[in-house]
């Protein structure tokens, strides 16, 4: 995420990863001073139906947002 935030010359980049049942989600910030800092989601886990849930409407927001 971080050579995306540069190769892109952003401040801010959200992303994800899956390890095999468990999703992680995350936002990647660059502040004023160089510095970054990050924030991760909850773990989600894969196989249980209200975090099913939860992952869905992630997914549907972004798609939302980024694919018009």
């Amino acid at each position: 995420m971080l050579t995306a935030l540069t190769l892109n010359k952003k401040n801010k980049i959200v992303g994800g990863y899956v390890i095999g049942r468990y999703w992680n989600f995350l936002i990647l910030e660059k502040l004023e001073n160089g510095d970054y800092e990050y924030f991760v989601s909850k773990g989600l886990d894969g196989l249980y139906f209200d975090d099913m849930k939860k992952i869905y409407i992630i997914l549907k927001a972004v798609k939302h947002k980024y694919c018009k």
